[in-house]
């Protein structure tokens, strides 16, 4: 199982780092304004990755591990199982993620 756990919150971890990386950078290429210019434009997408990405995946996966032991300790009081809070959490974390992904990629909101 904690294998299980590990390898899930490092795929957590990539999709949380990769959707703020592309939210960041599309705000970031509309804030400057140089889109008609494709070379700086993809210059400029290329910096945002190098910078925002690793930092942003160094941490989110330090949060996630810390995350998900916080949330093991709680919801296994309250579920009385340890692999039920795990798919619990899971569905919820995915759910979100989907629904970010939707947002920054299709600005569809189900909300």
């Amino acid at each position: 199982m904690k294998h299980v756990t590990k390898y899930f919150i490092f795929i957590i971890g990539l999709l949380t780092s990769n959707l703020l990386n592309t939210y960041l950078t599309k705000y970031i290429l509309s804030w400057l304004n140089i889109k008609t210019n494709v070379y700086l434009s993809t210059l400029a997408g290329m910096v945002c990755l190098m910078v925002i990405y690793l930092p942003l995946f160094v941490l989110s996966e330090k949060l996630m591990y810390h995350f998900s032991e916080w949330y093991f300790k709680q919801t296994s009081h309250i579920l009385k199982s340890r692999l039920k809070s795990f798919f619990v959490g899971l569905i919820l974390i995915f759910g979100l993620l989907f629904l970010g992904y939707m947002y920054v990629w299709y600005k569809k909101s189900i909300i």
